[in-house]
């Protein structure tokens, strides 16, 4: 509240007021049984939430994408918590299935191409003609990480082609 002196409010009221109003935290007491105090990234590449219980020093661990599924549990959050959940919860669950660890080529058709399953430690190691023809290897990478392969897959084969080529004309 400002007080007016001579209807003209002094430079000290309104900086008082504005410091009560955006800096002195509210008395208003918060309703919520838990937060989000911090978020980690487990081995298997998932969002991994540190949850407190408020007015207890007890804190549990919890997977987004297991959090967003429990409606009881998510009305214990306050709505920005709740928008966190669900926003590590989508990159968890619209996440590509592979992932590209490592690509070794020659110009043949034995390249080996490593990938990793989300959620698994093993990876998995095929020839790059293998991978090409295995369309749900393919589809379950990143658009980047495909495009990748498939450069390298057109580059080895019109090498091919060419040495073929170049033998057909050697015959003649």
């Amino acid at each position: 509240m400002i007080i007016k002196t001579n209807n003209i409010p002094t430079f000290y009221q309104i900086f008082k007021e504005f410091i009560q109003l955006h800096f002195v935290p509210s008395k208003k007491k918060n309703n919520y049984k838990f937060e989000i105090t911090e978020v980690k990234k487990t081995k298997s590449d998932l969002h991994e939430l540190i949850v407190h219980v408020v007015g207890k020093g007890y804190f549990y661990n919890i997977l987004a994408e297991e959090l967003v599924n429990d409606d009881l549990l998510l009305k214990q959050f306050s709505q920005l918590d709740v928008r966190t959940i669900c926003g590590y919860a989508f990159q968890d669950l619209n996440s590509p299935k592979y992932k590209l660890i490592s690509s070794c080529f020659d110009f043949d058709e034995n390249g080996l191409i490593k990938i990793k399953e989300k959620g698994k430690s093993k990876p998995i190691e095929k020839t790059l003609s293998d991978f090409v023809e295995n369309d749900e290897l393919v589809n379950n990478l990143t658009g980047k990480e495909a495009l990748k392969i498939g450069y390298k897959k057109a580059e080895i084969d019109l090498q091919n082609h060419r040495t073929q080529l170049e033998m057909l004309r050697k015959e003649f």
